[in-house]
C-alpha cells in the first residue's frame, strides 16, 4: 500500500509535490495502489516512483516525468500522457486502453503484456521498448519510432502503423491482421511467423526483412510494397514475385 505521508504531500498539489521531491531527492515515492482517478498531475515529478497497481484512470499526466517509474499493473485507462516521459519505465501488464500518448517518450520501457488497445500513440518514441505479448488492437501508432522494439506475439489487429519506423524490430508471431502499414519502414525486421490477414503493406520498405513462415501473406499484398531487396521469403512466394515483379528485389537508390 502507498505511504500515507507521500499521499498527503501529493494531495497538496503538483507544485508542493515537486518541491518536496527536490528537497528529498534520495527518497523514492511510494504510491503503490494509490487511487488518483482523474487527478490533475500536469508536469508532476514521478521519476523512479513506486506506482505499482496505482489507479490513475483518466488522470491528467501531460508532460509528467515518469522516467524509470514502476507502473506495473497500474490502471491508466483513458489517461492523458501527452508528451509524458516514460523512458525506462516498467509498465508490465498495465492498462492503458484509450490512453493519449501522443509524442510520449517510451524508449527502453517495459510494456510486456500491456493493454494499449485503442490508445493514441502517434509520434511516440518506443526505441528498444519491450512490447512482447502486448495488446495494441485498434491503436494509432502512426509515425512512431519502434526501432529494435520487441513486439513478439503482440496483438496488432487493425493497428495504424502508417509511416512508423520498425527497423530491426522483432515481430515474430505478431498478429498484424487488418493492420495498415502504409509507408512503414521494416528494414531488417524479424517477421517470422507473423500473421498478415488483410494487412495493408502499400509502400512499406521490407528490405532485409525476414518473412519466412509468415501467415496469410499474399503476392497481392507484396506487389504493393516499396522494396524487398535481400528480404527472406518462403520459396513459393519468392518465385511468384520474381515472375510478377522482379524489380522489387533490386537494390534501391537508398540502399546504394
Amino acid at each position: 500500500m502507498a505511504n500515507r505521508n507521500h499521499v498527503i504531500v501529493l494531495e497538496k498539489g503538483v507544485e508542493a509535490w515537486n518541491r518536496w521531491r527536490e528537497a528529498n531527492a534520495t527518497t523514492l515515492p511510494d504510491l503503490k495502489k494509490a487511487v488518483m482517478r482523474h487527478a490533475e498531475l500536469f508536469k508532476a515529478s514521478f521519476a523512479k516512483a513506486h506506482l505499482e497497481g496505482a489507479d490513475l484512470q483518466g488522470a491528467f499526466l501531460f508532460r509528467a516525468d515518469l522516467r524509470e517509474a514502476n507502473l506495473r499493473k497500474a490502471n491508466l485507462q483513458g489517461a492523458d500522457l501527452f508528451q509524458a516521459d516514460l523512458r525506462g519505465a516498467n509498465l508490465e501488464q498495465a492498462v492503458l486502453r484509450k490512453a493519449d500518448l501522443l509524442d510520449a517518450l517510451l524508449d527502453g520501457a517495459n510494456l510486456r503484456g500491456v493493454h494499449l488497445d485503442g490508445a493514441y500513440l502517434r509520434g511516440a518514441m518506443l526505441l528498444e521498448a519491450v512490447l512482447e505479448d502486448s495488446d495494441l488492437s485498434w491503436a494509432d501508432l502512426s509515425q512512431t519510432d519502434l526501432r529494435q522494439a520487441d513486439l513478439r506475439k503482440a496483438r496488432l489487429w487493425m493497428v495504424n502503423l502508417c509511416g512508423a519506423n520498425l527497423e530491426e524490430a522483432d515481430l515474430r508471431q505478431a498478429d498484424l491482421s487488418e493492420a495498415v502499414l502504409t509507408g512503414a519502414r521494416l528494414i531488417g525486421a524479424d517477421l517470422r511467423g507473423a500473421a498478415f490477414r488483410n494487412t495493408t503493406l502499400k509502400d512499406a520498405d521490407l528490405r532485409k526483412a525476414d518473412l519466412l513462415g509468415a501467415r496469410d501473406l499474399t503476392t497481392e499484398q507484396l506487389t504493393l510494397v516499396h522494396n524487398l531487396y535481400m528480404a527472406k521469403l518462403d520459396p513459393e512466394l519468392m518465385a511468384q514475385l520474381n515472375d510478377l515483379n522482379p524489380q522489387l528485389f533490386n537494390e534501391s537508390e537508398e540502399e546504394g
